[in-house]
């Protein structure tokens, strides 16, 4: 910039107290706006060290609130525990002579806080625990259900560094199945006590269960006395875990045109720790879905052409097509295109177009388009029979035995949670077989 022009720049002039210096004026805007600036952020500063200041004391608060509400649970539970004590029954207190335990109140809340966890989802409260129990600290219980609900605490143990291949070998003996539930146990409480953080804050107490194996193999023995039936099913609980991770267990014959097919599974496991998963809702999405039907085999050419879209691809002469269960990477067949990959010339679905062919699988299913199926699910196993149609061609029993598909091992996984999308409530109209 030339001389000129920084004159022209800085060209006096008049206002109503006299000559004003542009330069100076402007200089003077600069100064403003910068001790503004800092001013603005002096308050703002300020202004967030209050709210601070009054979030760590609402949170200081909230804590003293929670502390004097967790002394009074535990005077609770610890009053209950006692008068439970008190109560003992002479073959009770002999049991207990003999298996060498003197039991304390602290203990006994232990103990009941096990059998709660044992009734109950991982978002069990210590307020709940007294509902468990009558006045007189007796077990009073609807839901319990070991096997359901420690099913989500079995899973974080490492089942393979305890021993329990020779268990499914049936190599054990009683009183060896006996030391690996107590061994399986001691995990359990381990794993609850380092998987606190995992929890919302108000479950972050971690049930105040013992981490010492000492104290651990006397909570499982006071359990044992004072309430056998349910220790004894909690113990059975964890048998039955090793067995149901040893699957899939399946049968499966084919009988003038009826596959007659069981998984021999319980099917009341729940977890919500990693993923909400229930084995009761997976097993209804597969069966009256129509995802089972990936594991059991193949279309042939002469299947109507409506049902192609269902499958991994349009059956021909040369070859037949199979259920598809998981979403289509560089089907032709898409029209809704989620992901796009140029450089590798790839596509995906939409998920959209995935739950939208997942229905209509599920209503083809329930018409009696693939012929009429029936299933039934008790607590220990599901009972399915499908007539299949002629245009099916059924994989060998060896095959479908032996899960070649995974369909069976996705349904008992509770690590990833649900993994398909429910069907509709569809009313079933494919007849009877």
């Amino acid at each position: 910039m030339n001389m000129e022009d920084s004159d022209k720049k800085y060209k006096s002039e008049t206002d109503l107290f006299g000559v004003v210096d542009q330069k100076e004026k402007e200089v003077a805007i600069a100064f403003n706006k910068q001790a503004k600036s800092e001013h603005r952020k002096k308050v703002r500063h300020q202004q967030e060290k209050i709210q601070s200041q009054r979030h760590e004391e609402a949170t200081k608060r909230q804590e003293e609130l929670l502390d004097k509400e967790n002394k009074k649970l535990n005077k609770q539970l610890i009053a209950l525990a006692k008068t439970k004590i008190q109560s003992l029954q002479p073959d009770e207190m002999e049991n207990c002579k003999k298996l060498g335990i003197d039991i304390q109140p602290k203990e006994l809340v232990q103990t009941m806080t096990f059998l709660a966890l044992s009734s109950y989802s991982c978002w069990l409260e210590k307020k709940d625990i007294h509902t468990f129990f009558d006045k007189c600290g007796n077990f009073e219980c609807t839901t319990f259900d070991p096997f359901a609900y420690l099913y989500q605490w079995f899973t974080y143990i490492d089942h393979e560094k305890l021993g329990s291949d020779k268990f499914n070998d049936k190599t054990l003996e009683i009183f060896e199945i006996h030391n690996l539930q107590v061994e399986v146990f001691i995990k359990i409480f381990d794993a609850i006590d380092s998987g606190g953080g995992e929890f919302l804050d108000v479950n972050e107490w971690r049930y105040g269960l013992p981490i010492k194996r000492k104290k651990i193999k006397k909570i499982l023995k006071i359990g044992q006395v004072l309430y056998p039936d349910e220790f004894k099913a909690i113990l059975k609980a964890c048998t039955d875990y090793l067995e149901d991770i040893n699957g899939p267990h399946l049968s499966a014959k084919q009988v003038n045109g009826v596959l007659y097919l069981k998984l021999m599974h319980k099917t009341n496991a729940v977890s919500e720790i990693c993923n909400y998963y229930s084995r009761e809702e997976v097993i209804n999405n597969f069966f009256s879905g129509g995802l089972i039907l990936r594991g059991l085999g193949k279309f042939t050419h002469k299947t109507p052409k409506k049902l192609h879209y269902f499958f991994n691809t349009n059956p021909s002469l040369m070859r037949a097509g199979r259920v598809t269960t998981s979403m289509r990477w560089d089907d032709p067949r898409t029209t809704d295109i989620a992901r796009e990959d140029d450089k590798r010339n790839t596509f995906r679905e939409s998920s959209d177009e995935y739950e939208q062919r997942h229905n209509e699988l599920a209503v083809a299913w329930n018409n009696g388009l693939f012929g009429p199926y029936e299933y039934e699910v008790t607590e220990r196993e599901v009972s399915f029979k499908w007539k299949y149609p002629k245009f099916f061609k059924l994989d060998s029993m060896a095959d479908i035995v032996n899960d070649h598909a995974y369909i069976f091992e996705y349904i008992l996984d509770a690590y990833e949670g649900s993994r398909y999308p429910e069907p509709p409530y569809i009313k079933y109209q494919g007849g009877k077989i």
